[in-house]
């Protein structure tokens, strides 16, 4: 039997040129849009990321502040409590306070709490100071004279960092019919309240870099958050 050759032949052609580059370029096509894909998912799960910490950062500074607040002391004629953050720099709130973070130097339960805004590197900083420390001097004597005059900096305590990347520290004080008191006041700020208002205002940690490096207001505007919380300490023999 005669076997025919050219069938064989054509039977084993390869692909041409033409459909080489085809395949390439729908491979390329399919290429760019997975890349594309996986890039935007990419920064979807960074931006999460970012988010989920920001979040992280202002609930455990607030219920810290909270904790401390909902415990701190008041004495009849004394000046345990200064709220300074109307114009101050820094803005700080200082009060005495049964807090579990005491100094291990510290005899009494009773610490001298400070939380104060660097607004030059935006972060928030708290001090503990026990009664057995050279600095504890707030309590039992008037708070304006030992922590000096507003924007002063503080006498000698030692502040450890509480929250990066703050772009602004509130704290409103309010007396029992919530009455707002002035901390700009030589008076009021002094005043032990009866509820806090706490307001924190934060940029995740990327756009906080970005803002820094640009200096784009609109970009830090953009992306800001803000945390509000509103504590009771209620009447602990301040108000008739």
């Amino acid at each position: 039997m005669k076997t025919d050759y050219t069938t064989k032949k054509r039977g084993k052609r390869g692909f041409t040129l033409v459909e080489l580059l085809a395949a390439m370029a729908v491979f390329m096509i399919i290429m760019t849009v997975l890349l594309s894909f996986l890039a935007s998912a990419q920064r979807v799960w960074t931006g999460c990321i970012n988010r989920n910490r920001l979040y992280a950062d202002a609930r455990t500074a607030m219920n810290l502040m909270a904790r401390d607040l909902q415990c701190a002391f008041y004495e009849n004629e004394q000046t345990p409590f200064w709220n300074d953050t109307a114009s101050a720099n820094p803005k700080r709130i200082c009060f005495i306070t049964a807090t579990p973070n005491k100094p291990s130097d510290a005899d009494s339960r009773l610490i001298e709490a400070q939380y104060m805004y660097d607004s030059t590197n935006y972060k928030i900083q708290v001090s503990y100071t026990g009664d057995n420390s050279s600095d504890w001097n707030f309590y039992g004597s008037n708070a304006s004279t030992a922590f000096g005059s507003s924007g002063s900096s503080p006498d000698g305590e030692t502040f450890q960092d509480l929250i990066p990347y703050v772009i602004d520290f509130d704290i409103t004080c309010f007396d029992n019919k919530m009455n707002i008191l002035d901390s700009s006041s030589t008076t009021e700020k002094y005043e032990f309240p009866y509820a806090v208002k706490i307001e924190l205002t934060l940029l995740d940690a990327a756009n906080f870099t970005k803002w820094r490096a640009s200096g784009n207001d609109d970009l830090r505007d953009n992306n800001i958050r803000t945390f509000t919380r509103m504590i009771i300490i209620g009447n602990r023999g301040q108000y008739d």
